[in-house]
């Protein structure tokens, strides 16, 4: 969907996979615009008339009549290039210059553009300063030369570089000022969410509400294509196609139960690509089947990885410790062990009369065993997912007094049939 049809769809979060534009959040980011509103649903029955508001156009032949336009333009751009972010610099200075061209060719379209008439005009230094048109802003749009002589050209050439130069002096500032700003904003964030309800879409903010944080845009999947804000595109692809959800949040317990099941997963996933490979050399998967199987899984791992390290990267940088990325790989055969609290089973070998070979079991009647003193019991392998109980079962077994290790469930789960110290 093209951005400006998704704006026009009410399509736009405040949150995106991709940012929206200065231009068109100009125009729609006012009003209601969260789409099950019930006053914003009355309004757009009655079909208000849009009020379209005039913004520069390099396309349009400007004349005397729209100076004032112009030079009201060229005012907001400065405005906006001294607070925009680096991605923006360079659009916003080059549409500042296309105003002052667009400001130069106006005036000479007027007759006696010479100091006499613009003395007469109200361009004379006592009025030029007090319409904000005075000495630095004449010489800063280069008013003061004839378009197109040597001396218009190498004047322009001597501002442009003292933009770069002034845009190559303030680069490292920006950047530890956004670094800085960056971690103010991630301390705002978390006190905020105290404050308020959460806001996910584009335009005014009710009273009682505050704009929505990415980790709440991501966790709530309130995540559009374009958005006011750019979203950590690696963080919602992990939630948004994995369950895997990468928010600063979460508590050290919380912490520790995610990355053990995440462990799991990757240590599950490693083995998942061992089988498909072993699969591939026998001939069970065709060569096409074969790499699709392996490319997803491989895929699939690296995201689980790639989540597993963003938690130890936060972890390092709450403690002020450095982060070291963690490294995933199968043990080899002497360093199998039985896992914690789990006897080793090992299935027993069916054939199947027709074809004289080992018969694959169905998923419900295979077991998992488990082990409590001398007790062994057999639990359907059904029960499982990614190496840990569904939630759907927890409780069934739980009524049945079976209590498994912790690591068997996920920490929502465990909550639920556990006292934790609050």
């Amino acid at each position: 969907m093209e951005e400006k049809e998704a704006f026009d769809n009410n399509k736009v979060l405040l949150w995106g996979e991709k940012k929206a534009s200065l231009k068109n959040l100009k125009i729609y980011d006012v009003g209601n615009k969260n789409p099950r509103s019930v006053p914003r649903k009355q309004k757009e029955d009655v079909k208000p008339v849009k009020v379209k508001k005039r913004v520069f156009n390099e396309n349009e032949v400007y004349t005397k009549k729209d100076l004032p336009f112009l030079r009201q333009e060229l005012e907001r751009v400065e405005e906006e290039q001294e607070n925009a972010g680096d991605d923006d610099v360079d659009d916003l200075l080059d549409l500042m210059d296309k105003i002052e061209d667009a400001i130069e060719k106006a005036e000479n379209q007027a007759e006696g553009t010479g100091f006499k008439k613009g003395i007469k005009s109200g361009m004379g230094f006592k009025k030029g300063i007090k319409s904000g048109m005075g000495f630095k802003k004449g010489i800063k749009s280069g008013m003061g030369f004839k378009k197109g002589s040597p001396q218009a050209l190498a004047w322009a050439q001597k501002m442009k570089e003292a933009r770069d130069a002034k845009k190559a002096l303030l680069a490292p500032q920006k950047a530890a000022k956004a670094k800085e700003e960056a971690k103010k904003k991630e301390k705002k964030d978390f006190v905020s969410r105290k404050k308020g309800k959460p806001w996910f879409f584009i335009g005014d903010i009710p009273k009682g509400y505050r704009e929505a944080t990415m980790d709440e845009a991501i966790e709530s999947k309130k995540v559009s294509e374009y958005g006011k804000h750019l979203v950590d595109n690696d963080r919602w692809i992990l939630n948004r196609d994995y369950n895997i959800l990468l928010i600063h949040t979460k508590k050290p317990n919380e912490l520790k139960w995610t990355m053990n099941s995440l462990e799991k997963r990757i240590m599950k996933s490693l083995k998942e690509i061992e089988i498909i490979k072993g699969r591939i050399d026998t001939g069970k998967y065709s060569k096409e089947e074969g790499k699709n199987k392996l490319d997803n899984e491989t895929y699939y791992n690296k995201k689980l990885i790639s989540g597993f390290n963003w938690y130890l990267k936060l972890i390092a940088y709450m403690s002020d410790k450095p982060y070291v990325k963690r490294k995933f790989e199968l043990p080899t055969a002497k360093e199998v062990k039985t896992e914690k609290g789990r006897a080793e089973y090992k299935p027993p070998v069916v054939i199947d009369p027709r074809t004289g070979k080992p018969a694959e079991k169905k998923l419900k009647d295979r077991f998992l065993s488990f082990m409590r003193g001398d007790d062994i019991i057999n639990i359907n392998e059904k029960y499982f997912e990614e190496g840990v109980v569904k939630s759907k079962y927890v409780m069934k077994l739980f009524d049945k007094k079976i209590i498994l290790d912790k690591d068997y469930y996920n920490y929502d789960d465990y909550i639920k049939i556990t006292y934790i110290k609050i």
